[in-house]
């Protein structure tokens, strides 16, 4: 029998999700960017050789993409939550380290910061490329949701490949919930980008 580890919510990590949050909407000044500069400076986000009215239904088309284009300024705090959640995770008192990587909570927030290092090293070549362009925010948007979406597929295989495996080692404490509510939470960025392309090519 696995005993569970009781993990007591204490100040320090009031702390750290206080400054969690003073960082993902510090991250988020540049998806905001978007929505305040003029319209004539602004590019598409979603590729799509038709226009919005050949939709059958364009408040439908505009919904979605509104919807897409939002969660940008969501998914900095969610990325700054999700380092949150695995730092508090390895704070003591706690599992051991073999034990810790059976849990949805931590995979699931390792397979996300991991890819969204890597998605954003492979785009930032083109970002500097544009880092001094006037359409720089609305290229940041596009940043957004492409490294949104990585993450979400890597967090989807990694939990996978986990309940495949029969390692499935969910805790019944809130460290380990906040784990998985952050690290579904990039699961929902892949519905969100693939709902706005596929809008935008109907």
């Amino acid at each position: 029998m696995v005993l569970t580890i009781k993990r007591p919510f204490t100040l320090l990590d009031t702390m750290v999700l206080i400054m969690a949050a003073a960082i993902g909407l510090a991250l988020t000044r540049y998806p905001l960017g978007y929505f305040l500069e003029p319209a004539s400076t602004t590019v598409k986000t979603v590729p799509t050789s038709r226009s919005v009215t050949s939709f059958p239904y364009p408040s439908i088309h505009r919904a979605v993409s509104a919807v897409a284009r939002g969660s940008t300024l969501v998914y900095p705090s969610v990325f700054a939550f999700t380092f949150a959640a695995l730092v508090l995770r390895f704070k003591r008192p706690r599992p051991r380290l073999r034990r810790i990587f059976r849990q949805p909570g931590a995979v699931g927030c390792c397979a996300a910061i991991l890819s969204f290092a890597v998605a954003l090293l492979i785009q930032t070549p083109d970002t500097l490329y544009v880092l001094h362009d006037p359409r720089f925010n609305s290229w940041m948007i596009n940043v957004c949701l492409a490294t949104s979406r990585m993450t979400g597929v890597a967090v989807a295989s990694a939990w996978l490949a986990l309940a495949l495996c029969g390692q499935w080692r969910s805790e019944r404490t809130w460290v380990d919930r906040m784990g998985q509510l952050v690290a579904g939470s990039w699961i929902f960025a892949i519905v969100l980008e693939v709902a706005a392309v596929w809008t935008a090519h109907l």
